[in-house]
Formats: C-alpha cells, sequence, structure tokens
C-alpha cells in the first residue's frame, strides 16, 4: 500500500491495522458529503428539503426556482409542503404573497395553499423537476356567505345601494343570498317605522343580524280629520281616514269611523230637506258625490269589520235607485218596459227595510207615480203625511194626485169627474191653509173648481193667491182661467189677467201654458166678435 497515510498503519497487530485502514479511508469521504450538503442550502432563498439521496447525478444537485403569482395584487398567505409518495406532508415554506413570491425547490413532489382574504382557499399539488411548470397562477374566487337578517317588523324591505335585497317574511326574517366577504350599508325600511341603516360586516362565518326597528310617532292625524268633519268637508275627510291606515289605534279609528257615517246621514238628510212638492231634484254631480260617498263609507267598513246599520243600508239603496230613475227613459212611466222592472226591484229591497222618513217616503210616491203605480204613490204620499203632519208637500202631493186621476178620467162620469175635482180643490186648500205662500196650491185650486162648474169659487182662491204673489204668472193664469169659466161678462176681467201671465217674469209659463192662453185668448176674440 503505497497511498499516503497508510505508513501510519505499519503494526505488528493485524486488528489495529486493518482499524487504521478504514478510517484512512473513510473520514475523507464523510467530510467531502457533509461539505457538499452545506453548499446546496446555500444557494436557496427559501427552507427547502435537503437533496434526494437517490439522486441519478453524481454531481450535487441544484434547486429551481417556482414562482407563485395571484391574478390582482391581494393580501395572501401561502404555505408550500412537500408530499412524497409514501410519507406525510412536511411544510417546506410560509410566507405572505401579495402579488408574486419565489420558493426554491429540489426535485420532487409537492403542495401548496394560498389563503387569501376574502377569497376561497386554492391549493393544487405540483411536481418540480426537469420539463414540469415553475410558473403558478393563483386564481381568486371571491369568498360568499349566507346571511340571514331577523327584525321586529314582518314584511321591511331590505335594499342595498338601492337594489332590492328582498322583504323579511311573517316571521320577520329574510336569508340574503350569498354575499362576498365585505362591508355592506343595508337599508331597512317599512311603511309605521324609521328607517334603519345597518352597517354589515361580513366574515367568513354564516351570521345571523338582529334588527330592531322603532316605530314612527304617528302624526297628529285625528285632528285634521274631525276638523274636515265639523267643516262638512267630509270628501277630504275620507281621504284623510284611508291614508291614516294603522297610524290611529283602532278603538280611535272606530270613533272616527263612527262620526264620518253620522255626517254623512247628517249631510244626506239635509239634501232630503230640499223635496219639493214635485219630488227631489238634484244636480247630477250632487247626486254621484252622494253615491261615491256612501261607496267608500261601506267599503271602509268591510276592511275594519264595521257593521252599518239600516239607516246606512235605506239611504245607499235610495241614491242608486235615484241614479237609475234619473237614468231611465221616459218609458218607463207606462210601467212594462226592462228598466221599470228593474226599477221595481229596488223600490222592492228599500221597502224590505221599511224607511220611516218622511222626506224620502215622500219622494218614494213620486217615484211610484212616475211609473204609473198610483196605489203605492198614495200610500207613500200618506206615510210621509203621517210621519210628519205639519208638512203640507205630501198632502199637497195628494191632492195633486186626486186632481190627476180625476182629469185621468174624464167628463165621461160627469157627476164623479167633478166631484172628484171638487174633493181634489178641498185638499189644496187645505194645504193652503197651513202654507199660505203655496202658490200652486192656489193655482191648482182654481183651475179645480172652475172644471167642476164652481167659478165664483175659482175666482175667490184665484184672487186670495194674487194678493200673495202679485206678480206671477200662474197666478195670472189661474185668475184669467177662472174669470174665462164664469162666462162672457167677464171675459175683458180673463183677458187682462191672461195677457199679464204672458208678460209675466216671475214664474212664467211653460211652452205648454202659453199656448193654452193663446188659445183661450182666440176663443173669447171668436165669441166676442
Amino acid at each position: 500500500m503505497n497511498k499516503p497515510g497508510f505508513a501510519a498503519c505499519a503494526t505488528r497487530s493485524r486488528s489495529l491495522r486493518w482499524i487504521c485502514f478504514a478510517i484512512v479511508l473513510f473520514v475523507p469521504a464523510l467530510a467531502a458529503f457533509a461539505q457538499k450538503g452545506i453548499r446546496a442550502r446555500e444557494t436557496t432563498n427559501e427552507p427547502g428539503p435537503p437533496a434526494p439521496r437517490n439522486s441519478s447525478s453524481k454531481r450535487n444537485p441544484r434547486p429551481y426556482e417556482i414562482s407563485f403569482v395571484t391574478e390582482r395584487p391581494y393580501q395572501c398567505k401561502l404555505s408550500v409542503k412537500s408530499a412524497r409518495k409514501g410519507q406525510d406532508e412536511r411544510k417546506i415554506a410560509e410566507l405572505p404573497l401579495k402579488n408574486s413570491a419565489v420558493v426554491r425547490l429540489y426535485v420532487g413532489s409537492y403542495s401548496f395553499e394560498a389563503d387569501c382574504e376574502g377569497f376561497e382557499k386554492y391549493s393544487a399539488v405540483f411536481k418540480v423537476g426537469h420539463g414540469y411548470p415553475t410558473f403558478f397562477v393563483v386564481p381568486l374566487k371571491s369568498l360568499t356567505v349566507s346571511v340571514v337578517l331577523k327584525s321586529n317588523a314582518r314584511e321591511a324591505d331590505v335594499s342595498f345601494n338601492g337594489r332590492s335585497l328582498g322583504r323579511t317574511n311573517a316571521d320577520g326574517a329574510l336569508v340574503l343570498q350569498p354575499l362576498p366577504i365585505g362591508k355592506y350599508e343595508l337599508t331597512v325600511a317599512k311603511e309605521g317605522y324609521v328607517q334603519k341603516i345597518l352597517i354589515l360586516d361580513i366574515t367568513r362565518d354564516s351570521k345571523t343580524v338582529e334588527i330592531d326597528l322603532e316605530r314612527e310617532r304617528p302624526p297628529n292625524l285625528v285632528g285634521p280629520i274631525e276638523s274636515a268633519i265639523d267643516s262638512n268637508h267630509l270628501s277630504s275627510a275620507f281621504d284623510l281616514y284611508e291614508k291614516s291606515g294603522s297610524l290611529i289605534e283602532p278603538a280611535r279609528r272606530r270613533e272616527l269611523l263612527v262620526k264620518l257615517v253620522l255626517k254623512l246621514h247628517e249631510y244626506c238628510l239635509q239634501v232630503l230637506s230640499g223635496v219639493s212638492f214635485t219630488g227631489l231634484h238634484l244636480r247630477p254631480e250632487q247626486l254621484a258625490e252622494l253615491r261615491a260617498l256612501y261607496q267608500r263609507t261601506a267599503n271602509i267598513a268591510a276592511r275594519d269589520g264595521f257593521e252599518l246599520d239600516r239607516t246606512f243600508l235605506i239611504f245607499r239603496t235610495f241614491w242608486d235607485l235615484k241614479e237609475a230613475v234619473r237614468e231611465a227613459p221616459k218609458s218607463t212611466t207606462d210601467g212594462n218596459d226592462q228598466t221599470s222592472v228593474a226599477l221595481r226591484d229596488q223600490l222592492d229591497r228599500i221597502e224590505l227595510l221599511q224607511p220611516a222618513n218622511p222626506y224620502l217616503l215622500l219622494d218614494l210616491g213620486f217615484i211610484y207615480q212616475r211609473l204609473n203605480n198610483l196605489e203605492l204613490a198614495q200610500r207613500h204620499f200618506q206615510f210621509a203625511a203621517a210621519a210628519r203632519p205639519d208638512w203640507t208637500y205630501p198632502k199637497f202631493a195628494l191632492a195633486r194626485l186626486h186632481m190627476d186621476q180625476a182629469y185621468t178620467l174624464g167628463d165621461s162620469n160627469r157627476k164623479t169627474y167633478k166631484a172628484r175635482l171638487v174633493a181634489a180643490a178641498a185638499e189644496f186648500e187645505s194645504t193652503i191653509n197651513q202654507d199660505k205662500d203655496l202658490t200652486a196650491a192656489y193655482v191648482l185650486a182654481a183651475f179645480c173648481y172652475a172644471d167642476s162648474g164652481q167659478p165664483d169659487r175659482a175666482v175667490l182662491v184665484a184672487l186670495r193667491g194674487l194678493a200673495v204673489a202679485a206678480p206671477s204668472g200662474l197666478m195670472n193664469y189661474a185668475l184669467g182661467y177662472a174669470y174665462f169659466s164664469s162666462g162672457r161678462k167677464q171675459y175683458e176681467a180673463a183677458r187682462t189677467h191672461l195677457e199679464a201671465a204672458l208678460l209675466a217674469t216671475q214664474e212664467s209659463l211653460d211652452a205648454s201654458q202659453r199656448a193654452r192662453v193663446q188659445q183661450i185668448l182666440s176663443l173669447m176674440s171668436g165669441k166676442k166678435n
């Protein structure tokens, strides 16, 4: 053995010589191996595994630079682990990943995981070695979290930046669609509650958020409603009442509705009191207003569970009947057409309610008279007179009905004809005794007496009426007709009053009356000649 160092092993003991030879041969090899590992670790920037023992290269292996890049700059944490076959994973590196990062790794199998704030975690397995990728892109997929909102207000609207997210259910809960992690400014609103703005900070974990809405202090709606009722502005009162909704307590709301109904009845009676001796005549817009008010009251009562009384039902049915009468053609006076049948059906409904108001009973009598049901017309005139004995209009209506019946009968039965006219004239004089200013009673009484063969009584009644209404065209017409019925000796007086009737501006004659006056004047002129 001529190699250096072996000379030191020259000894007589064979065992010592073998031990010496082993030290001289293996110690330099161990030192060289240790030095190679130290150089490998000095070439990497990040921690890495030692070079594999089964490397095919006899020289020291070099690490690969593996780059990791996010889709856009964000705050992330990158973890790299070894993934050797048959071995547990071992963390190799853990470093921040703001945009990009580089890790030096030796040949082998690895895995990495990127945890970015507000995004789902991303992980993948990869290999390092010749021909394998050295560049990896970390996709950023927003992390969404389910959030449940719970509110003390049912059916509250929830919105974000003006976009509706939904409405709370009957339990006051709303499950929002999954939202990305972050802060949101939500608006929760419901009528009758103070609107609330909520800053919602959504993190990785699902969460339930409680929202308590405060009730708005109700505006003073009672005062304006009562003021509108007291000032008879019923339409405005109904508008305010309907807008108040749940802002007024149920008991107070009921009190207001009762007051509204009573004021409506009061207004209705005021309108009905305008009935004349020929019936109740309303402007179309006034009738439409009454029908609309009663319809609104019925709708409110149905919604609020308020039971309406019989008086309300009578008035509501009556105004509907008046509208049907107004729209009905004049042929309904025959009482046989379809419209007349419909009118009678409505009248039957009113009769079932048994109205007792004298104004309404009087107008019902005129409606029956228009439908040629004279029996029911007379009955309702009598009901109205009994309900209010001091009222002359029902008595006047009865007298006129009897007069019309007499003229309808004609003088075929002269005796009955004259008797009915005298009875009608007496009824007109009875109304005059109660109301001396009712000029129509003087006029019709004078005609009845004149046509029944009692011209003197006709003249006396007409003179009494003329004293009450001197410039009246109707009174001059009645007095002129009474003088004409007295015979030729009174023609001059008749002509004077008939001509005055044609010129009168107060209670002037209509076209048919003027034609009749002209006919009488012509007749008197012919007989005189």
